[in-house]
């Protein structure tokens, strides 16, 4: 959980200090992560989170969600393709591939 509370500290505005900042406020932290690395952060909040709170999102983390888009193109065409809303599809995506991320970090340490 160390490295969890490095990655909330951070001075930097991030996908990754917003997720890890997540984590922690739930009662079991290391759950909560490998379910949402299990089926996706999307299926654990998408009936909590409001159209407006994912296009606020967007806006706060957009070039850091486009970059990382951008870095993965291929596979962003088959779900932009799927889907009726992109921008919502896209804060979900990059949201699930920086918990990826975090996971990997959290179970190596």
């Amino acid at each position: 959980m160390k490295k969890l509370q490095e990655m909330a500290s951070s001075p930097e505005n991030t996908l990754k200090k917003l997720l890890s900042e997540i984590i922690l406020e739930q009662d079991d932290s290391l759950e909560f992560i490998t379910d949402a690395k299990k089926f996706g952060i999307s299926t654990l909040y998408r009936y909590e989170a409001e159209d407006d709170e994912l296009e606020d999102l967007y806006t706060e983390y957009q070039q850091e969600i486009e970059s990382l888009i951008q870095n993965h193109i291929g596979q962003m065409e088959e779900i932009l393709s799927r889907s009726p809303n992109q921008i919502h599809s896209m804060v979900w995506w990059a949201m699930d591939y920086t918990l990826s991320g975090i996971y990997n970090i959290v179970k190596e340490g």
